[in-house]
């Protein structure tokens, strides 16, 4: 059924930038052949469902090196990092997705993995330079708008979305908490208790539920049949706290996957023994871990004063 249009998150609205909104109140449907799959019980299955609908989202555009890209975002007073900076700027971090896209370059085997995509800025960016990316989402709002991306950029060859939260089980089935005001700050409400205080020490406002989502792991990824294009990868994890949970079940996709590189938000294990884990986990993998700038080695005993974000380089 199509969206009444009443919802405040469409009204119209006005910008000065360039790179105003191109599309704030026409109704457009989603194809449901934007390449979205999701696990369940160990299968993997097409998800025709997510993104099968009549949508009013806001719809920008995404500067790359490689052109615009149409976006799909949300209203800049409910998502005040991510979608106000594209709506204003055509880009949001740009300096890590210049680095990332750097990596990619060296090496023309490398493809992509995204987990935490939200809109799909990392993911709509790489897919626009014609590497294959898995964009992995939890929240189903993201996922509609990042359906209607890809349609609308024609990057349905190149990009793969699956429709699940990553952690250490598979078929658990875990909710989203809200993070007011910033979509990409949704997160798993599943033994969150570190993420929920730094996010209140920071000021953040959790509320309510996104509802829920099922899990799966990243050694799954290894029964997907896209797995074939993905044996070369430079990932980048950002799921608000819940990485090390991710790391957990993956000993088998680490094993059997050539990672030239992870991105990886520290934020929420400095000092916790959550960043314990994941430091013996890659360590014992040969990656070594770099400042967010990708130049200076970092001391695995001072891990409570690393950045907020932080690059994992396998030794060559």
């Amino acid at each position: 059924m199509c969206d009444s249009g009443k919802n405040s998150d469409f009204r119209q609205s006005v910008y000065s930038s360039a790179n105003r909104i191109l599309n704030v109140n026409a109704t457009d449907c989603a194809s449901t052949s934007c390449n979205c799959v999701y696990s369940y019980q160990n299968k993997w299955e097409v998800n025709t469902e997510v993104c099968k609908g009549c949508f009013k989202f806001l719809k920008t555009r995404l500067k790359t090196r490689f052109g615009n890209t149409p976006i799909y975002v949300y209203d800049p007073k409910n998502d005040v990092f991510v979608s106000k900076s594209i709506i204003a700027k055509g880009e949001f971090d740009a300096e890590k997705i210049g680095q990332l896209l750097d990596y990619l370059t060296s090496d023309p085997n490398l493809n992509f993995i995204d987990i935490g995509a939200n809109l799909g800025v990392f993911s709509l960016t790489v897919a626009k330079s014609g590497r294959k990316v898995l964009a992995i989402e939890a929240l189903y709002k993201n996922v509609q708008r990042l359906c209607m991306s890809i349609r609308d950029g024609g990057l349905q060859s190149n990009l793969k979305v699956i429709y699940n939260a990553v952690s250490d089980k598979t078929g658990v089935v875990v909710n989203l908490r809200v993070d007011e005001n910033n979509m990409g700050g949704t997160f798993v409400d599943l033994d969150a208790e570190n993420t929920k205080k730094i996010k209140k020490e920071n000021n953040l406002k959790i509320g309510g539920t996104y509802g829920s989502v099922t899990t799966f792991t990243l050694d799954n990824l290894l029964e997907l049949d896209d797995i074939k294009y993905f044996k070369n990868v430079v990932i980048k994890i950002d799921i608000e706290g819940f990485e090390y949970k991710a790391i957990l079940g993956s000993e088998r996709f680490f094993d059997n996957v050539k990672i030239k590189a992870v991105f990886m938000e520290w934020v929420f294990h400095k000092g916790k023994e959550s960043g314990k884990g994941i430091i013996e986990f890659m360590l014992k993998r040969n990656f070594v871990p770099y400042s967010d700038n990708g130049k200076n080695i970092l001391n695995t005993s001072e891990s409570d004063k690393w950045e907020l974000n932080i690059i994992w380089k396998r030794k060559e």
